[in-house]
């Protein structure tokens, strides 16, 4: 029973870091390196392990396929040479096992623990946050209290304690589907909505494109518990296109520019995977922020050097979208290799809460706001690829106990 209540109290800690680990960042330099702590803990434990892991055949296929495209990577890297620095590549092959890694250890991990009384724990903490934050918020409307960003359609957008709104989303999204994954409340009573609808104010004001898709999947979602209609792949794709039909303006506002950073990842990207056919150009290349700060000798071949927010002096728009990261470095097959990864954790994610309506409709939430957010953020390689994952696996309820 101690031990028990330790192993809670240390899990509410982490859960509190997960959701603000910027904010300790700008006080304490190792908070950077958080989601890189989770990533090496969470391979310790896959060796550690490794006989038992591999006796799932789920597991055991997301491994291969790891090894996979870290072999069609490397390959890439001795036949292009791009890369300008073989720490750049290692510290890449870490980036990239983060969503994969932490995945099977975390999902192995949780089958042989229980964390009912964490689940409960959370749930708290999320909506003493979700007051703080929501009053404040209020308050910054009508006074500029130190917790507003640039304005946007003339009203200050809201930040809260952090750097910029989006870590605010990213937040607010976590305590939405943690109070989404209690199951003592029903999606039509009005105390489920009292949170929710705070949740929803405060991701209105910070004026982000990918806060409002969450909010289209958090309605789309609760439609259905309402409807008493049964979420599977044909509504959870319907509802990430609707959500993504939120962020067209945005789209078609980058393409309506002479030249913008991420829309030239997507466009060039295109073109590089098929000059580069079929292994791709390899680690620390292409589109993270590990290939700007060792700086990749392919942008100079795509004119990069002389663009602001994307040259070695100022990189800070490389990495601004996922998935060319995935087809310009591991080549076409490397990318399908990936998304068959990501439907394997799919799968894991929904066996896990099958028998838990709540807490897998929470899991939807989370999961289809990853998808979102990595058209215009590195979501599966920055920070969020391991703190969501923690979120997924630890913090939206109930384990089921079986084989996959």
């Amino acid at each position: 029973m101690r031990n028990k209540r330790v192993q809670d109290k240390i899990l509410s800690l982490i859960f509190i870091l997960v959701l603000f680990n910027t904010v300790f960042a700008r006080k304490i330099s190792f908070f950077n390196y958080f989601d890189e702590v989770i990533t090496i803990i969470s391979l310790m434990y896959l060796i550690y392990n490794y006989k038992s892991i591999i006796r799932y055949k789920r597991y055991f296929n997301i491994i291969k396929c790891v090894i996979t495209i870290i072999i069609l990577g490397l390959i890439g890297n001795m036949i292009f040479c791009f890369h300008s620095s073989l720490i750049g590549v290692f510290k890449d092959i870490l980036a990239f096992c983060k969503l994969p890694i932490t995945c099977i250890s975390l999902s192995y991990w949780t089958k042989h623990t229980n964390l009912n009384s964490a689940h409960k724990k959370v749930i708290e903490l999320s909506k003493f946050f979700c007051i703080i934050i929501f009053i404040f918020c209020f308050i910054s409307i009508f006074f500029d209290i130190g917790m507003s960003y640039e304005p946007r359609y003339g009203i200050r957008t809201y930040m809260f304690l952090f750097t910029h709104p989006t870590f605010l989303v990213y937040c607010m999204v976590i305590i939405s589907c943690v109070i989404f994954s209690e199951k003592d409340y029903k999606v039509n009573d009005k105390s489920f909505w009292v949170y929710q609808g705070m949740c929803i104010f405060v991701l209105l004001f910070t004026f982000r494109d990918k806060a409002f898709a969450y909010i289209i999947l958090l309605f789309f979602i609760s439609y259905l518990l309402i409807s008493n209609k049964k979420m599977n792949l044909k509504y959870f794709l319907l509802a990430c296109c609707s959500a993504f039909i939120v962020s067209l303006k945005k789209i078609l506002q980058y393409k309506s520019f002479s030249w913008s950073p991420r829309g030239a990842m997507y466009s060039d990207g295109f073109r590089l995977m098929l000059k580069h056919f079929p292994f791709g150009t390899g680690f620390c290349t292409f589109n993270s922020h590990l290939s700007g700060e060792y700086y990749s000798k392919l942008y100079y071949d795509v004119g990069f050097d002389l663009k602001p927010g994307v040259n070695p002096k100022d990189y800070v728009d490389i990495g601004d979208a996922q998935w060319p990261y995935y087809y310009v470095q591991f080549g076409v097959f490397g990318f399908i290799i990936f998304i068959y990864i990501l439907l394997e954790v799919f799968r894991d994610l929904r066996h896990r809460y099958s028998k838990f309506t709540y807490s897998l409709n929470a899991t939807y939430l989370l999961f289809g706001y990853m998808i979102i957010s990595s058209l215009v953020e590195s979501t599966f390689i920055n920070e969020s690829g391991a703190t969501f994952l923690l979120v997924l696996y630890i913090y939206l309820g109930h384990n089921r106990k079986n084989n996959m």
